[in-house]
């Protein structure tokens, strides 16, 4: 074990003079924060995806679609957000991937919620 000196700062437990190893590890710290990341990203792309086949299509199964629609980004933004929830929690570092996955988990989950409220007020 290396003794530390006056000038050198305090180092956490396991972290040495890691160099750029130390950043890549870092980056790993947070493994739910990164899934919640991936699922918020799904989830975008999801939106995208369907959003562009619906005005692109003249499908007589559009209420099909609606509801597959509504289920996947009512079950994908409330797995963003708990992951978001739990990954900010945690308090890892880096905090951001928990906060951007709430942020758009919430969002879709919301809009998946308003969007099946709407559908029964009108049919």
């Amino acid at each position: 074990m290396r003794r530390r000196t006056d000038d050198q700062p305090d180092l956490a437990p396991g972290r040495g003079d890691a160099g750029h190893a130390g950043r890549a590890e870092g980056r790993l710290q947070n493994p739910v924060g990164w899934t919640g990341l991936l699922l918020a990203v799904a989830l975008t792309v999801w939106e995208a995806i369907y959003n562009f086949n619906v005005v692109a299509s003249d499908v007589v199964s559009g209420d099909v679609q609606t509801s597959v629609n509504l289920f996947v980004c009512l079950v994908v933004g409330l797995a963003a957000v708990v992951l978001g929830i739990v990954a900010i929690a945690q308090r890892r570092r880096p905090v951001w991937p928990g906060l951007v996955a709430l942020g758009v988990g919430l969002n879709g989950f919301l809009i998946g919620v308003a969007a099946w409220l709407g559908g029964l007020q009108g049919g």
